[in-house]
């Protein structure tokens, strides 16, 4: 980096995820503008979301510094939602005027309409690493509720670590369990859902702050899409019309919300329909590097400015 920023002396460096420990030296080093992708915080991931350290230890410390170190050599700082955006300011002291909202968005050439297949009936599609914020035990749950009407779960995530959560705990009688696959092969399990799981269903308050990659994958490809009632997902979707929402941490409430769905193939369908326009119009390719571009001159202007 440091002898590329010599020899090309570019207008602005993109530092993408993850990108911390970079930000602690290039932050320092290099004169020109930088915008941070921070996309998480060290701090929470690790002693919350993960729970690897305590807070107050001296690894939960450093973390954290680490979060705010890292923010403070930046120019601006990109993160994926305002709720997102609320919680660098309010806990790492991040000045909420110098960070930046762009969804995460997907990959369009992989995740978009098809008619190559056709849904089965009743199946609900959820898939994931089994982060805390996933929460995979209200899945099962859900599920094992559901057994008795019909309908079918298939779960693609790591089989080994999916087995300490349903142990002795759930049937599962009616869940298809499959190891996780290549990117390019989801659009196939995605298209065959008649409902898919966007969470997240978690407890975690890291759950309530982001919206998850799969969610944005789902409505790109016009799939009626559950997910967690939190704010993050409010700056995205709306209950009824592009998505349907439901209390997170809440089985029963998964449940009854997945079988009302099934229960009404024309809210189905609008939804489906529906969350294919919001991604269009807020999330799609198109929209958010035209965001970028304006984010990115925001950041080269203001530098510049700076400095006269």
């Amino acid at each position: 980096m440091i002898e590329n920023a010599i020899l090309n002396n570019p207008s602005l460096y993109f530092i993408g995820f993850y990108g911390h420990l970079i930000m602690l030296f290039a932050g320092r080093l290099i004169n020109e503008p930088i915008l941070f992708d921070a996309f998480l915080s060290t701090y929470d991931t690790l002693c919350f979301d993960r729970n690897m350290f305590s807070p107050n230890s001296i690894f939960g410390r450093i973390a954290k510094w680490v979060d705010h170190a890292s923010c403070d050599r930046a120019s601006r700082i990109i993160l994926d939602t305002e709720t997102h955006a609320h919680y660098f300011s309010e806990t790492l002291g991040v000045p909420k005027d110098k960070i930046d909202i762009l969804f995460v968005g997907c990959d369009e050439d992989i995740f978009h309409p098809t008619n190559s297949n056709v849904s089965k009936d009743n199946l609900v599609l959820f898939y994931g690493t089994l982060l805390k914020l996933h929460g995979i035990e209200i899945i099962l749950q859900s599920a094992d509720l559901l057994n008795k009407y019909g309908i079918k779960f298939r779960i693609i995530a790591p089989l080994k670590k999916l087995k300490l959560f349903s142990a002795n705990k759930f049937k599962l009688q009616n869940v298809e369990l499959i190891e996780p696959v290549a990117l390019e092969i989801l659009p196939f399990h995605i298209s065959e859902a008649t409902v898919c799981l966007g969470g997240h269903f978690g407890s975690s308050e890291k759950a309530s702050r982001v919206i998850a990659s799969k969610t944005f994958q789902c409505i790109s490809m016009g799939k009626p899409t559950i997910v967690g009632e939190n704010p993050a997902n409010h700056e995205l979707l709306t209950h009824g019309f592009d998505s349907w929402f439901c209390p997170m941490n809440d089985a029963y409430a998964l449940a009854e919300s997945i079988k009302y769905l099934i229960d009404n193939p024309n809210i189905l369908k609008m939804l489906g329909e529906n969350a294919f326009q919001t991604f269009r119009q807020k999330a799609s390719s198109e929209v958010l590097s035209s965001k970028l571009a304006e984010i990115i001159n925001k950041t080269i202007i203001e530098h510049f400015s700076s400095r006269q």
